[in-house]
């Protein structure tokens, strides 16, 4: 088994951790082997955004993972940073993404291995993964089943996400999306409603509002899986994945 491990979770997590460069490193490594055998694996992979820090979703909405907190965040990072990043992005075990970020690798990883991979994350949006999951902050250890992560990626369509600050739908939230998709008779019901949702909010101009939080949502499961309106409606609606 492989422990599939976000770098960008294992870095912040260790910073605020430690107050010195030396004890940074130092529990960056115990933190990468603790985080492998606490999900019962054997080998790991860690993947992390570009050096950057931006990425499409970036370049697609200006306002992306700007919210105070966030912001604020990046203001107070400690003195040694910088250097610990450089010295993870050397890793050998390290994957940087092209243009995409850390959740995007551990998405196409967990679909090349499959039962053989563990996503190692404290991110919620990782649940629409089907999959192993280890969360190490809570020591939680989870199956995501492919109606979970389904079901879980099209309630982000209608709700967005705060923290990300992606806007989904005005005026809907985790109960309103909860709400329609028990609603719903199928989960390809609750993807047509989705559509309707939209339209109704959007009018003519819906497809392009859709579109646009999709992209930003949407973890890639192989290179250049970009979402679009055709791709939606043949994984969700078709049930062709």
């Amino acid at each position: 088994m492989k422990a599939l491990i976000d770098g960008d979770v294992l870095l912040h997590a260790t910073l605020w951790e430690t107050t010195s460069e030396k004890a940074a490193i130092k529990k960056l490594l115990y933190n990468i082997e603790d985080y492998t055998l606490g999900a019962w694996c054997h080998d790991y992979i860690i993947g992390v955004g570009p050096e950057s820090g931006k990425n499409y979703r970036d370049d697609l909405y200006p306002d992306y993972k700007q919210t105070t907190m966030r912001v604020k965040g990046r203001g107070e990072r400690p003195e040694h940073f910088q250097k610990v990043k450089e010295y993870l992005y050397s890793l050998p075990e390290v994957a940087v993404g092209d243009n995409i970020e850390a959740d995007d690798l551990l998405g196409i990883w967990s679909t090349q291995l499959g039962s053989e991979a563990v996503i190692v994350t404290v991110d919620k949006d990782m649940n629409q993964l089907p999959g192993l999951h280890y969360n190490p902050r809570k020591d939680v250890y989870y199956n995501v089943e492919e109606d979970e992560a389904n079901e879980f990626f099209l309630k982000q369509l209608i709700m967005g996400d705060p923290m990300d600050k992606i806007p989904g739908l005005p005026s809907y939230g985790p109960l309103k999306a909860e709400k329609m998709l028990l609603a719903s008779k199928s989960q390809s019901d609750f993807a047509n409603d989705i559509l309707d949702l939209y339209f109704l909010t959007y009018g003519e101009d819906w497809e392009n509002y859709f579109v646009a939080n999709g992209k930003l949502l949407w973890l890639q499961r192989y290179a250049n899986d970009w979402f679009t309106l055709a791709k939606y409606k043949e994984r969700f609606i078709n049930g062709s994945v």
